[in-house]
């Protein structure tokens, strides 16, 4: 059995949820900041890890479907 898709499936959810969490800790704490710039940059900076972590867990989802479900 080959786990080697493991590995990146976990670090693709787990860059998910840590991205998706620090995305709303930053719509809960905008106003604080008084700098509108930097939010903007930082909310696309968060989008865009979010995508490559999205793109890693989606792309190694089906090997480690078939390796879990011998399909």
């Amino acid at each position: 059995m080959n786990w080697r898709p493991l590995f990146p499936l976990v670090i693709g959810l787990l860059g998910l949820v840590l991205y998706i969490s620090n995305l709303i800790e930053l719509e809960r704490k905008k106003d604080t900041y008084q700098n509108p710039p930097y939010v903007s940059a930082r909310r696309r900076e968060i989008y865009l890890w979010i995508v490559i972590f999205s793109y890693l867990f989606i792309d190694n989802i089906c090997p480690v479907w078939g390796l879990l479900f011998n399909t």
